[in-house]
């Protein structure tokens, strides 16, 4: 199965779009890989060994609230149904990662209103080369998009972490000495108040800077 042998997949060059359609995982792929990991995450044993299991339930619960709760703007809905060019997005993540709870659901439903744009996911620590070419102020910050032409492989655009606003909320708070806990819940108190609108307004930003679509 393909999500057992990506821990054994080793990177030989950067061509990150080659390694993402042969290894990456499609959107059925990753949710069926986050829902198989969720279960585990149930058998306190295997978080013990796995802390990385930790959060896993919330995220879940995150994620399958915003598949059922986020409907696409008319201006997103347009702006993708003009795309011409045959695109993949790759979207580098991990399943505990609360930011990519609140943002994957989103960037892929959006990703589904155009049928130019195909969707891999790749796994942060399964692919660190990938991951250092898409540095965030020299972390490995995840969930990071980016866009490429699917012809020619060109890269046309990156996003991530987090939303602008959120990012900057979020460093303001660390800078005035909050404790790491407490800003991660208003960060996500934030997220629950923006229902994925600042997410998708900056991705609709980025297709637009390389797409010519007539307003509506």
């Amino acid at each position: 199965m393909k999500v057992v042998l990506l821990s054994w997949f080793i990177i030989m060059d950067n061509d990150t779009v080659r390694i993402a359609l042969q290894s990456g995982l499609s959107t059925n792929e990753y949710e069926h890989y986050f829902a198989e990991r969720t279960e585990l995450a149930k058998n306190a044993a295997n978080v013990e060994i796995n802390p990385h299991l930790k959060n896993l339930s919330l995220n879940k619960q995150r994620s399958s609230r915003l598949q059922k709760t986020y409907i696409p703007s008319a201006d997103i809905v347009h702006t993708m149904e003009a795309i011409e060019s045959e695109q993949l997005w790759v979207i580098i993540t991990e399943d505990w990662c609360g930011d990519s709870a609140q943002i994957v659901p989103i960037v892929s439903t959006i990703a589904s209103c155009s049928d130019k744009v195909e969707i891999r996911f790749l796994l942060r620590d399964t692919f660190p080369d990938i991951m250092n070419q898409y540095l965030t102020n020299g972390a490995r910050s995840i969930p990071k998009v980016i866009a490429f032409d699917k012809t020619s492989s060109e890269e046309l655009w990156e996003w991530g972490p987090r939303p602008e606003q959120a990012a900057k909320d979020f460093l303001q708070r660390k800078s005035e000495g909050m404790p790491k806990p407490e800003n991660q819940t208003l960060l996500h108190t934030w997220y629950a108040a923006d229902k994925g609108k600042s997410t998708e307004k900056e991705i609709m930003e980025k297709v637009l800077q390389r797409e010519t679509i007539l307003t509506i």
